[in-house]
């Protein structure tokens, strides 16, 4: 899975844009998190022509007089394979395809028409990388014994009032769950500097059995003091934070990902060399910020991500034409 402020973070310290440090990028200049998180949903609709994912799902077809037809998810870019829907359990290869001849896709209304007529079909395609909001965060670390505190810092900032906290402990005798929750409370603003987010930063407070928590959004640190009167805490157990994020994922893929990566980075020092343009043209500084020839980085990286694509191209995500 693939963070916003993760990636942001690591191109702005790999490519030296840190310097002056997150306030100049955020404040001065006006790059802030809400136009990258624009740009890092452009980066992944433009790889996802490039780099679909190949997924095999069962779906229940309609039937017409002589084929079976059904509208498949959105983002669905070609069909590569139709099979008999049966044995779900077994790799697809266990079961021929039916043939390119034996179905039809169209793309912009996702209409897929197979003879023969049965159902299940098991459908082979390739699809945009997944761009979302509304998949849960969900965090696990062990609480060893005796342990009063716990902190982290959350890989992505949640919306507010969605982050929970479930603490679960088993009695080794009675074999019993007990289960400790907290959850939001209330919250209070901070001044927080050099920071990417344009909005008002605040300590979100959240309360419950298990304790008390202070999640700061500046930073993304999570604080829990465990509550002192309950003396099952201090025995150990399973702690679970999930909540929704505020900026996009991309479950699809990880840092390591170097397409997208560079891809990313290109658009993001793109940006840059444009608004640092703009700034000394303004007379925003007393300093040419463009200097530094952050147009030519832009240049190279945008030839080794087309050399890197071309070297490594997937022919087995192309469907039959």
């Amino acid at each position: 899975m693939l963070y916003l402020e993760e990636s942001v973070e690591t191109i702005l310290a790999e490519e030296g844009q840190d310097l002056l440090g997150l306030s100049f990028l955020t404040e001065t200049l006006g790059l802030t998190m809400k136009k990258m998180e624009s740009l890092f949903k452009k980066s992944a609709l433009q790889y996802s022509r490039r780099r679909p994912i190949e997924e095999t799902r069962n779906f229940n077809a309609n039937f017409s007089s002589n084929t079976a037809t059904l509208v498949l998810p959105e983002g669905i870019h070609a069909v590569k394979a139709v099979r008999y829907g049966i044995l779900e359990q077994l790799p697809r290869y266990y079961m021929d395809d039916f043939g390119p001849l034996s179905y039809e896709y169209e793309e912009h209304s996702r209409f897929l028409k197979v003879w023969p007529p049965i159902t299940p079909l098991r459908v082979t395609y390739t699809r945009d990388l997944e761009i979302t909001k509304t998949r849960k965060i969900i965090g696990t670390s062990s609480i060893p014994i005796g342990e009063s505190y716990y902190y982290t810092e959350l890989p992505t900032s949640p919306v507010d009032q969605t982050l929970k906290v479930t603490f679960t402990y088993t009695d080794e005798e009675t074999k019993e769950e007990h289960t400790y929750t907290m959850q939001y409370d209330s919250e209070e603003e901070i001044t927080a500097t050099g920071v990417f987010d344009d909005e008002v930063q605040k300590i979100i407070h959240l309360s419950g059995d298990l304790g008390e928590a202070n999640y700061n959004t500046a930073t993304r640190e999570f604080e829990i003091e465990f509550n002192s009167n309950n003396s099952e805490l201090e025995k150990g157990g399973e702690l679970i934070y999930e909540y929704y994020p505020k900026y996009y994922i991309l479950p699809d893929i990880t840092l390591k990902d170097e397409v997208f990566n560079k891809l990313f980075a290109s658009k993001i020092l793109e940006a840059l060399a444009s608004l640092r343009a703009q700034s000394t043209q303004e007379v925003l500084h007393n300093i040419d910020l463009t200097t530094d020839e952050l147009y030519t980085r832009v240049r190279i990286l945008k030839r080794e991500l087309n050399t890197l694509l071309r070297n490594t191209i997937k022919f087995s995500g192309m469907a039959h034409i």
